[in-house]
């Protein structure tokens, strides 16, 4: 999925838990972090990724904040490492992700339910209390 040339609809969630929504416009890797750049009804927003739980690229701005998908699993492709995120606030997300390094400052992850609003997501690790890879990655319906 290319992100550059095309302005997705984007909502950034932040740290503190404050939401923007926006264009998704690029992303700045200055030597000592990277920042998202993204069209916002008043502007240009900036936000270092330090300060960002996750980007999430969505269909559209209305998504149901109280969706919950524990089955998914849809995502078939093999090439991706089949990932259970879940957040220091609590939030479990489960999918893949083909950059997920235990060394970089965040990583793409595609949601399991390949209808739901989220397309993709940037992830911030900061945000994130545990990574589960692999076959243990199970929902809690063992599904």
């Amino acid at each position: 999925m290319e992100f550059r040339r095309v302005q997705h609809k984007v909502v950034i969630r932040l740290l503190d838990g404050a939401l923007k929504k926006g264009k998704f416009l690029r992303m700045e890797e200055p030597p000592d972090h990277n920042i998202v750049i993204v069209e916002c009804e008043g502007g240009i927003c900036k936000a270092p990724l330090r300060n960002i739980k996750a980007v999430f690229f969505v269909r559209n701005w209305d998504g149901d904040s109280n969706y919950y998908n524990p089955q998914g699993r849809n995502l078939q492709d093999e090439r991706l490492n089949r990932l259970q995120v879940e957040f220091t606030d609590g939030e479990v997300l489960w999918g893949r992700s083909m950059n997920y390094c235990m060394d970089s400052p965040g990583f793409f992850f595609f949601p399991s339910n390949p209808d739901a609003n989220n397309r993709a997501i940037l992830i911030n690790k900061l945000a994130v209390g545990r990574i589960v890879v692999g076959e243990e990655t199970k929902s809690d319906n063992g599904i």
